[in-house]
């Protein structure tokens, strides 16, 4: 899989190809692996049954762990089972991950909670002890765009000084409500700046549009720190339009802001998605903020990719082909590595097509719309229209 180089640096026109990794999978180095006994929190929700299925295609046996209608002695017994533990339901703390640990079960979470994975990393010293692995943030986003960012940071060192990974979504996805809700929540908070960011083509030139600040703990569970700046988009002017506007109420009118984000991410979750496809872009820069150049990916489902990177890590823990401890994904399995797994391949591959579409609308300064004060006050009016007709005020009713 290649790295694109950038255009207007005068580097070298061919791609510079990476070190052949083998999958954790059989092979001639790599016997064949027994059948694994993996559990899966949340085994009942979307994402859940995603990751069952990917675990039963790796030829595991899939156990639904419901931690609410169970005391810790069942837990205990249930867990000492299991070879490895997928979590995709949010929890509160990190009880289950250390009695699964203490239980001799390697762990894998996907969640992006700050304190709750700040809870994990301090598992360090008990994942090593068992010896297990406990895997934090190895989704898509959290996870696979870490392990692309310290990928595209290690192509282009010594001069890389940071990396813009970029989460370009398409507003028709497939995304339930409990997804949109979290959403809407992580784009319209009162810190999440707008600003102009670096995009790659797989032509290997490189546009700047319009993004989003994509507020997570990934930077900081990964410890590439300041170096990583996620960033996300969607390629239509009006989802944009309408975040500026859900930003506005949530900041106007915060007791507003529940009922209209709830409403839309339940029209959200009855409105069958009609188009999936995720890109990473990732993008290094040097310590003038010229690009480098980067990679790009391509995801045909958000939660169909994170399942896979779950479960092919998963995989890998339970035939302890990982190495002790606890970290972000990054730390224990390579971007190569995760995107040569067959199940992980068939929805992350390598962009063979135009980025900047006219379908798409990447690159327009349309995506920009509300960024002004013009655009300002027609996202805030329409919000404060659309709240009060929906809820019944004034001359509305």
């Amino acid at each position: 899989m290649p790295y694109l180089l950038a255009a207007d640096r005068g580097r070298p026109s061919e791609p510079r190809s990476e070190r052949e990794v083998p999958w954790f999978g059989p092979s001639p180095s790599n016997p064949p692996m027994r059948e694994a006994t993996i559990g899966v929190v949340g085994a009942g929700g979307s994402l859940g049954r995603l990751a069952v299925a990917a675990l039963e295609a790796d030829g595991a046996a899939v156990v639904a762990v419901d931690v609410r209608r169970s005391d810790p002695g069942q837990r205990a017994e249930l867990l000492s089972t299991l070879d490895a533990l997928v979590v995709v339901a949010a929890l509160p703390d990190a009880t289950l991950h250390r009695e699964a640990l203490e239980a001799g079960c390697h762990v894998v979470d996907v969640g992006v909670d700050l304190p709750l994975n700040l809870q994990l990393l301090a598992l360090d010293e008990v994942a090593r002890a068992g010896p297990c692995s406990l895997v934090a943030m190895a989704g898509l986003a959290p996870g696979l765009t870490g392990a692309l960012g310290a990928s595209v940071l290690d192509a282009f060192a010594p001069e890389a000084q940071r990396v813009v990974v970029a989460l370009l979504q398409s507003p028709t996805g497939t995304a339930g409500e409990h997804g949109t809700r979290d959403m809407l929540d992580l784009l319209t908070g009162a810190d999440v700046a707008s600003r102009h960011r670096p995009v790659l083509t797989t032509a290997g030139t490189i546009f700047r549009t319009r993004l989003l600040d994509l507020r997570n703990a990934e930077p900081d569970i990964s410890g590439l720190g300041v170096r990583l700046e996620p960033v996300t988009g969607f390629g239509r002017a009006m989802m944009h339009l309408q975040l500026r506007a859900l930003r506005a109420v949530r900041s106007v009118v915060p007791a507003a802001y529940p009922p209209v984000r709830d409403r839309a991410a339940r029209r959200k979750a009855r409105t069958p998605g009609t188009r999936e496809t995720t890109r990473l872009s990732a993008v290094a820069l040097d310590a003038e903020d010229r690009p480098l150049g980067g990679r790009l990916l391509t995801v045909t489902s958000d939660y169909g990719a994170t399942a896979a990177v779950a479960a092919a890590t998963a995989t890998a823990a339970a035939h302890a082909r990982l190495a002790p401890g606890a970290g972000h994904l990054l730390g224990f399995l390579g971007l190569d590595e995760l995107v040569a797994v067959p199940h992980v391949a068939e929805v992350v591959t390598h962009d063979s097509g135009p980025l900047a579409t006219t379908d798409d609308g990447w690159g327009r300064e349309l995506l920009g719309v509300g960024s002004s004060p013009v655009g300002g006050c027609l996202g805030l009016s329409w919000a404060v229209v659309w709240t009060g007709c929906r809820r019944g005020v004034g001359c509305c009713r």
